[in-house]
């Protein structure tokens, strides 16, 4: 059993449907609260009334879910339409099942009682539920259901439901029950729910990168996207920023500096911005929040309303004559995370395996935590990155299997580039195809360190002054021009021996990091030379 209070989850006033710059199709922001669910096998799912059929041989009945509190029962509904529209009629149908006890009398008693007394569903109502179960499953099934309870308490909570709280969130997920640790499960078991594998957010970042230059993604989804990525935040703290929370200090003579006050959430306050915790943001991210404040202010401003960074391009009318009318501009947490499925499509990410690559604010929050343990975070500095108010909720981190520090060696990288697609460049015969080919000082060398051979490998295309190291950091500049001839391969052994060298020698996990997305760029481009030479290509 867990036992101590909750965590006081105030109400929240974002209940309002998502808007963007442009219209959406439903396949690229489904609707969850509508009768219909398209499932992935094309069949549409009628979810209105007490039954709903799944597949011929699968039904789930609401009867026992009736008379329970009314926002506890709209969270399970629409995390059961979330899970048909992502899985199979099977597994949604187990995992109703599992969450059945949840209508018991003596559970929603307790989730009532919870609810009234902390605001929130917390830990008691969980003991509550697990009493339920071993009275009524075999004890190999009870981590089942109550892996279950996580997974929605989970995703309630990222759906911005408001009587469920982050802390208690990541509390359930460092649970032990009986020999299953339920946290550790999510976190390292699941390629869909647990953090990104390096290769998977190195494929990220780079695509992200090649779209800030391309402008295939609007600047809210680069946007929300890097703030996911750089802070691990919950997407309310996003939702509740505004304008005023972006800080511009000009320098002279140097870069501005931005930084951001980001909003604290689930702390026993009135309001929802009654506290923040300031961050230092690159000069990358904070010109372009600064663009999309500027597109925001495009679309105009109603007087009397709150002026958040992740807008609605008009207002909820839904919410006029309400107290909440003054946030009706607001996004609700929910959109944030389809808004990384979209983006996540619209790049055709892949994950290890080669499958479409499943992105959350969850997974990146757990790839945030993970990481900075891997480069040697204290449990105070994980805590305070993740805006904890104790250490206890970050032990998981800690406790987890890392992957990180592995043997990217040649034939790895080799395997996983054409997934990372780390290479941002493009492939040139020599000089006279490259942008200031004819240019002397444009050639880029490289030294073999084995047999001391100076050649060349490419063309910078870049007018401006660079001090990054060449050839190393060439790879991964959308300015390089790598030669089709050039031993590339070289580079890519030589890059090799200094990372296993370095870990051999203790070194910090972060340095390997660094190189790992040169490496998988370097195998890109051996592969697509050599894809041309062949005449593949």
């Amino acid at each position: 059993m867990i036992s101590g209070p909750s965590r006081q989850n105030r109400n929240s006033a974002q209940n309002v449907n998502t808007g963007n710059k442009r219209k959406l199709t439903e396949m690229e922001f489904p609707v969850t609260d509508e009768s219909f669910v398209m499932a992935p096998s094309g069949m549409r799912i009628d979810t209105d009334g007490l039954k709903w059929i799944l597949s011929p041989d699968k039904k789930i009945n609401w009867s026992d879910f009736q008379n329970t509190d009314e926002t506890f029962h709209q969270s399970v509904k629409k995390y059961i339409r979330f899970l048909i529209s992502n899985n199979s009629p099977h597994h949604v149908a187990n995992q109703f099942t599992a969450l059945a006890p949840a209508a018991r009398s003596e559970v929603k008693r307790e989730i009532c009682r919870s609810i009234e007394q902390d605001g929130v569903i917390g830990k008691r109502a969980f003991n509550t539920f697990l009493d339920v179960v071993r009275r009524t499953v075999a004890e190999a099934q009870i981590a089942v259901y109550a892996g279950a309870w996580v997974r929605w308490y989970v995703w309630a909570t990222d759906a911005g439901f408001d009587i469920f709280d982050c802390e208690v969130a990541a509390e359930f997920t460092q649970l032990r029950v009986g020999s299953n640790p339920l946290g550790v499960a999510v976190l390292n078991s699941d390629p869909t729910a647990g953090p990104l594998r390096d290769v998977e957010i190195t494929e990220f970042r780079s695509a992200l990168k090649a779209a800030s230059r391309s402008s295939n993604l609007r600047t809210s989804d680069l946007a929300l996207s890097w703030l996911f990525l750089s802070f691990g935040t919950n997407p309310k703290n996003l939702t509740l920023l505004e304008e005023g929370d972006l800080i511009r200090t000009e320098i002279i003579g140097e870069d501005p500096i931005f930084e951001l006050k980001i909003p604290r959430i689930k702390k026993r306050t009135a309001g929802d911005r009654d506290q923040f915790r300031t961050r230092r943001l690159t000069p990358f991210l904070g010109r372009l929040l600064e663009q999309l404040i500027l597109e925001n202010n495009e679309y105009g401003w109603e007087p009397g309303f709150v002026r958040p960074i992740f807008r609605r391009e008009r207002p909820n009318k839904g919410l006029q004559g309400s107290d909440f009318w003054p946030y009706a501009y607001r996004l609700l947490p929910g959109d944030l995370g389809q808004r990384l499925n979209y983006v996540s499509d619209s790049l055709n990410l892949k994950s290890f395996e080669g499958e479409p690559l499943r992105i959350t604010p969850r997974r990146l929050r757990y790839t945030f935590a993970t990481r900075l343990v891997q480069e040697g975070a204290s449990i105070q500095a994980v805590a305070d990155a993740l805006d904890h108010s104790s250490i206890d909720y970050v032990q998981v981190y800690f406790n987890a299997r890392s992957d990180t520090v592995k043997a990217l060696d040649r034939a790895l990288c080799m395997r996983l580039a054409p997934i990372a697609q780390a290479f941002l460049g493009k492939i040139v015969r020599g000089t006279s195809d490259a942008v200031r080919g004819d240019d002397p000082k444009s050639k880029i060398g490289h030294l073999d360190e084995l047999d001391s051979k100076f050649s060349n490998v490419g063309t910078c295309g870049s007018f401006g002054a660079c001090d990054l190291l060449a050839p190393v950091a060439c790879y991964t500049c959308n300015d390089f021009q790598a030669w089709l001839d050039a031993p590339h391969i070289q580079i890519l052994e030589g890059l090799e021996r200094r990372r296993a060298q370095k870990l051999h020698e203790g070194a910090d996990p972060k340095w390997t990091q660094l190189y790992d997305e040169t490496m998988l760029a370097v195998a890109q481009v051996v592969q697509r030379c050599d894809e041309i030479i062949s005449g593949s290509e």
